[in-house]
């Protein structure tokens, strides 16, 4: 928190306190909607109050600041909701901050814990908020007299109206009874949004009284224009409509809470508060019409950096300053290229190197491309990282909501690389630090209906030497270097690109040394941590495996026994990686018919278009098998996610490189997978019979 001295507030006179929400550094819990198979998140917001005043709602997506008049005020109230639709929205954590401690003078934001009301949240939330004051008497007249004045404001307002009609057009075309409804809620935001300016213009004072003709005047062109809004919105219901989404839906009503409320608090109080919030308003509406635009990307959803997959703190360690001081050096190579074999930990590096230089200032959109998940394409790289950018960079922001929608939704690379980064890069003025992070670059799928991997790889070596973009704009790939395509698009002395190899980095023994006694100890066989490490021989990805194999509890007594395993792994020929892979599933698939079991379910695992969660895999054994899936999915636990716990977590595997060696009949032998037609028919075979049982 702020460390210095708030001003002095006298008790018997009004002043105006804002509470800034900072994005970006807020630590939020992720509560799963149960209604639902699939996974799906409740939204999170905030309420804030002084003392036991009135609760603003503060939407934590963006930045955004919230007012209150007080006198004497000692408290500052926060409360964290979970939406739910059907009932009351549930407060989920809560925190009481007394306003000496959070008034800063000097600009610096507040990082907030706060105290959990659900017991299953598994880290404190955490919000970044920055609270000013000041005496009410300096601002009152000024702000007072903009909203009623013709000013900037009303200007601002009558312009922002015809964003109005973007709102209108972006109606629903999902299903037709919940497209009226839709309808319904844009009429009423607008019919309330002219409610809120024919009082505003009318609450006046008669101090501005020479001014009321040219109010009435601007209210009156206010009025007619939303009627005019409402006249074509009601002839558009033939016509096509733009897809509208629930969460654009949301934000539609939430507009109209916040219109109502400050119609009323206009009506009843007329203070300074309410008066400029109604013009705040506009900004949400831009803010709803811009995201719709961006929309328009054809980006990929849920890929960001994340904790969980970051390096253990304490690894790595020389190698990630190594990487800021490229980031931070004025003339380094604009592209680092950080690759080595399958399993070194280059994921893990991408993921650190990402939330590390964010929290140092740079803005550090993030891609990673996934084998496990067929939606990861390659035209959805420029839009996501320019969705990333756009979230971070108003600039950029602003730039892209002024394109043409048919630029921002093309599918082509190269248009896509001239458009989001090139030209819209080249027109911001003060750029930041920004570091785009591309993860798995190799994993990229060799070829789609909507663009080649060898034109992606060849836009992205144009980017990265295009000299006119600026200096502090930086690429950061990993990949395995042994792609072909890779070395010859990204070659070796290329003036741009500076190269660093994950095969030799000095220390990695000591690394898997402290992530293999962080994992084992506790919870796993602690004797065997020096055979752990030497059995890894510098693949973190091995050392990972192993430890999480060790660490099983529910094992059949006819697994091979930890210490036999980690022998035998350490004696194994080849690839020490798959060596492991090899001597888990032998440990576990010992029998013919277990065999064809893991086959079968496995290939399904690799067969879906993208990852499905383990209900679905139970719903296609019932209709396909006589056993559970139970014990196979058991013994892939150490290389599948979603075997145990939520039917809804997804099944897939843990690292790529296990995907990479169950395809390779020439590694895997006996435990081979084969997607060919037969595993096509199987897998369409149990959807027509879950849909024919649904049927009846």
């Amino acid at each position: 928190m702020s460390t210095s001295e708030p001003r002095p507030r006298r008790p018997d006179r009004d002043y105006l306190y804002t509470v800034h929400h900072v994005p970006g550094n807020d630590s939020l819990p992720r509560i799963t909607k149960t209604t639902y198979m699939v996974p799906r998140w409740r939204h999170i917001y905030a309420t804030f109050a002084i003392d036991d005043g009135e609760s603003k709602i503060c939407d934590l997506n963006q930045e955004s600041r919230t007012d209150f008049v007080a006198r004497g005020a000692l408290t500052l109230r926060i409360r964290l909701y979970a939406k739910r639709n059907n009932d009351d929205d549930e407060c989920v954590a809560s925190k009481d901050c007394g306003l000496e401690t959070l008034v800063s003078s000097d600009e610096q934001s507040n990082s907030i814990v706060l105290d959990r009301l659900r017991q299953d949240l598994e880290d404190e939330p955490r919000l970044t908020l920055k609270v000013t004051c000041e005496h009410a008497g300096s601002v009152d007249a000024e702000s007072l007299a903009a909203p009623l004045s013709i000013s900037e404001r009303w200007q601002t307002m009558a312009k922002h109206v015809k964003s109005l009609l973007d709102v209108g057009s972006v109606a629903a075309e999902q299903e037709l009874s919940k497209r009226l409804d839709y309808h319904d809620d844009t009429l009423s935001l607008i019919d309330e949004t002219g409610e809120a300016s024919r009082i505003t213009a009318e609450c006046d004072t008669p101090e501005f009284e020479d001014q009321r003709a040219r109010q009435n005047e601007a209210r009156d062109a206010l009025v007619l224009q939303i009627y005019c809004v409402l006249s074509l919105i009601r002839n558009l219901y033939s016509k096509h409509f733009v897809r509208w989404s629930t969460k654009t839906h949301e934000r539609v009503q939430e507009l109209r809470k916040i219109l109502q409320k400050h119609i009323h608090a206009v009506e009843t109080k007329g203070n300074i508060d309410t008066q400029t919030a109604v013009f705040r308003t506009e900004k949400l509406t831009v803010n709803l019409v811009n995201q719709s635009i961006l929309d328009h990307l054809p980006h990929a959803k849920d890929v960001h950096a994340g904790s969980t997959k970051r390096c253990l703190d304490g690894t790595r360690s020389a190698l990630l300053d190594e990487i800021e001081d490229w980031a931070l050096h004025p003339e380094s190579q604009r592209g680092l290229i950080i690759h080595g074999a399958a399993g070194k930990g280059k994921s893990a590096v991408a993921h650190s190197v990402a939330m590390q230089l964010r929290k140092n200032g740079f803005v550090t959109p993030f891609f990673a491309f996934d084998r496990n998940n067929g939606e990861r394409q390659a035209h959805q790289l420029f839009p996501t990282l320019a969705m990333h950018l756009a979230h971070r960079y108003k600039e950029y922001h602003d730039e892209l909501c002024r394109r043409g929608i048919d630029e921002l939704s093309t599918r082509d690379l190269t248009d896509q690389c001239e458009t989001l980064m090139v030209s819209a890069l080249g027109n911001c003025t003060a750029t930041p630090p920004i570091v785009f992070v591309i993860d798995a670059l190799d994993e990229c799928p060799p070829s789609s209906a909507t663009g080649k991997r060898s034109t992606l790889l060849k836009e992205l070596c144009r980017c990265m030497a295009d000299k006119s973009l600026p200096f502090n704009i930086r690429f950061l790939i990993t990949c395995r270097y042994d792609d072909t395509d890779i070395r010859g698009y990204l070659p070796l002395g290329e003036p741009s690109l500076r190269m660093m190899s994950m095969d030799n980095v000095a220390g990695t023994d000591g690394d898997i040394r402290l992530y293999v006694e962080h994992e084992l100890t506790g919870s796993g066989p602690v004797g065997l941590i020096d055979d752990v490490v030497e059995a890894a021989q510098t693949l973190f990805e091995c050392a990972a495996v192993l430890c999480r194999e060790l660490k099983k509890v529910d094992d059949p007594a006819d697994a091979t026994p930890p210490a036999r395993l980690i022998s035998e792994v350490m004696r194994a020929p080849g690839k020490r990686l798959y060596a492991t892979y090899r001597l888990i599933l032998q440990s576990h698939f010992k029998n013919p018919r277990t065999r064809d079991l893991y086959r079968r379910i496995l290939t399904w695992v690799l067969l879906v278009q993208s990852p499905q969660p383990r209900g679905v895999f139970s719903d296609i054994a019932r209709v396909l098998l006589d056993d559970s899936i139970d014990s196979v999915l058991n013994g892939l636990s150490s290389l599948l996610t979603g075997t145990f716990g939520d039917t809804a977590f997804f099944v897939q595997p843990l690292h790529t490189s296990f995907r990479d060696f169950v395809l390779d009949a020439s590694e895997s032998k006996e435990f081979a997978i084969v997607l060919g037609p037969d595993a096509h028919r199987d897998l369409a075979d149990a959807c027509f019979r879950i849909m024919t049982d649904a049927a009846h």
